[in-house]
């Protein structure tokens, strides 16, 4: 709801606005204690006092008037969220902004009982003995006392930010859009002047099975508990928004990568140290943080918020609750990312298929389309030189689309019976199901392409198998299986890549029909030398054949390590012992 502004108006008991605001005015122009009590309860409108943590200090004789016997009255060191629902949201979304934007004053509409009010959050600070007392004084005021905006350009400021939704309605922090015009100003600044600027990207690790385990309402109190620590962990100077889910901006001025990462441990810190409550069950949560910085690493707001992006992924695939630097890898990553876009333009990105094959037999039963690039000179360049740039540049959907349409085509030209039973594996990251329509095209490929060797009726296990991985998908597990689903029950098989890397794989085999289980390469290698880890290549083993899964050893490289994994009990095995990839 949003209010006009009155002219003078009289009612029964009550005084002028000029009145109001005049006393409002010397009140908060004074730094006594005394003062400011005996003028604010002379004023007829309810006033609330808070101290710096937003806790009561006490109220105005019309506060008690107003609200006695319709609420409980807060008393001294009360929270604000044992005050009315309705006050504690405005508290809550006061102490944010002016937290965030350093700002003085903050207004908020709401209605307690069947009364509408403005509340005016205005921050004072009283002379006391050790030090000054930060409080903040909090008037009610109806639409006849509602202070009039300040000027035309404040006026227009709230304006937008109602009516432009410029700040996140749960958090109360600035939203994407809002940020976005942040960090392009304080760079423009920060080039102007010739000083640093930092930013922090960070995310509640593993939110999304708070909100599966516990629901939305106790998932939002999560969020918000997390968002009130981080907002305390940075200095006035600094900027917080929400960018998105689970997903905030810090925007940093005059901050070198040193003190940055000082900054960000402190906020990841603060956020560890939190304890809630929920229904008598103590809840924790962490936040991953990646950092980058102007100049040092990166000179355009597109590459400041790409290199934070990859930095906040390295947090994350590094085991989360952490806070990971971008480098200086930017400039050479951005280079290869030219190299990528032109070999898409070129029709250069080509798969390339590595055998896999029955370790009891020696017979080659599947092969794996890998990415490549064909060089000029007609070499090709592994996956692992442009992989982190196509993240970086959000383009590793369009080469997951590519290699697995050309790839399923060449698997129909070789459903023959002098082939056998080939299994053709395909890799799919988490950027790709973040596109259904190129899953529906995937889909629509292999429709067509299996239509001259199977009944289109048929739903039986087709030929193609969709590898997925924890370190894309990092436990939105259900989400993959809902856009995966058309894929699933037209007949592809799934295999988990990297088994083993934690804990979330056991998850996909709950939620997911896995057929294969592609152990992790770091095992695999760890074996020859390290019993314990054998012992745990026993175990998954063991797995598997309760499961009834194919188990598939990746990075073989020496037939001695194929005969361990032979005698272990593992199906198939993959690495360069039995050939590396090759493009047609």
């Amino acid at each position: 709801m949003q209010y006009r502004t009155a002219g003078p108006t009289h009612r029964p008991g009550d005084c002028s606005d000029m009145y109001v605001h005049k006393l409002l005015d010397e009140a908060l122009g004074t730094s006594s204690m005394d003062i400011i009590r005996a003028l604010v309860n002379a004023l007829p409108v309810p006033i609330l006092f808070l101290d710096g943590d937003h806790k009561a200090l006490g109220f105005n004789p019309a506060f008690r008037q107003s609200f006695h016997g319709t609420v409980s009255m807060p008393a001294p060191g009360m929270p604000c969220e044992h005050m009315p629902a309705a006050l504690e949201q405005a508290c809550r979304h006061a102490r944010r902004h002016m937290t965030a934007t350093g700002s003085t004053r903050y207004e908020h509409d709401l209605d307690i009982g069947t009364r509408q009010y403005r509340a005016v959050f205005n921050a004072a600070c009283i002379d006391q003995h050790p030090e000054p007392l930060p409080i903040v004084i909090v008037s009610l005021h109806t639409p006849a006392t509602a202070p009039p905006t300040r000027n035309p350009h404040i006026r227009r400021q709230a304006a937008d930010d109602v009516q432009l939704s410029r700040h996140d309605a749960l958090t109360g922090l600035f939203n994407r859009h809002a940020m976005q015009e942040i960090v392009e100003k304080t760079l423009g600044t920060a080039r102007r002047n010739r000083e640093p600027l930092s930013v922090l990207l960070f995310d509640l690790d593993r939110f999304k099975l708070i909100n599966d385990n516990y629901g939305n309402a106790i998932g939002d109190a999560v969020l918000t508990a997390a968002v009130d620590a981080s907002v305390a962990a940075l200095r006035d100077t600094d900027w917080i928004g929400r960018w998105g889910g689970e997903e905030f901006l810090c925007v940093l001025p005059g901050t070198d990568p040193q003190a940055a990462t000082h900054v960000a441990e402190h906020l990841r810190r603060r956020v560890e140290e939190l304890r809630l409550d929920i229904h008598g069950h103590e809840l924790k949560t962490t936040v991953s943080i990646g950092i980058a910085n102007y100049p040092c690493e990166a000179d355009s707001v597109d590459q400041l918020l790409a290199a934070a992006d990859s930095a906040l992924f390295e947090a994350k695939r590094g085991g989360r609750n952490r806070v990971a630097t971008s480098g200086r890898e930017i400039p050479r990553i951005f280079s290869i990312a030219g190299e990528l876009e032109s070999a898409l333009m070129q029709d250069r990105l080509v798969p390339a298929y590595q055998p896999i094959v029955d370790l009891n037999t020696g017979r080659v039963v599947a092969d794996e389309a890998l990415a490549r690039i064909r060089q000029a000179d007609g070499s090709l360049l592994a996956a692992g030189h442009f992989i982190e740039a196509a993240n970086h540049l959000q383009l590793t959907h369009k080469i997951d689309h590519l290699i697995a349409t050309r790839s399923i085509r060449r698997c129909m030209s070789m459903v023959q019976p002098s082939h056998g039973n080939m299994s053709h594996f395909l890799n799919t990251s988490a950027d790709l199901l973040r596109h259904p329509e190129l899953v529906d095209d995937i889909l629509r490929v292999a429709r067509e392409a299996c239509a001259s060797c199977f009944d289109p009726n048929d739903t039986g296990p087709k030929p193609l198998v969709i590898e997925i991985t924890e370190r894309e998908f990092l436990g939105n597990v259900k989400d993959a299986r809902e856009i995966l689903a058309p894929l699933i029950e037209f007949g592809l098989r799934i295999a988990i890549d990297d088994f083993g890397s934690g804990y979330s794989s056991f998850e996909y085999l709950v939620d997911l029909p896995v057929s294969f289980l592609k152990i992790e390469g770091t095992l695999v290698r760890r074996a020859r030398e390290d019993m314990r880890t054998r012992a745990i290549l026993r175990g998954i083993r063991d797995i598997a054949k309760e499961l009834d899964l194919i188990t598939i050893a990746e990075f073989i490289e020496d037939e001695a390590t194929a005969s361990m994994l032979r005698d272990i009990g593992i199906d198939w095995g993959q690495g360069y012992h039995f050939g590396r990839p090759e493009a047609e």
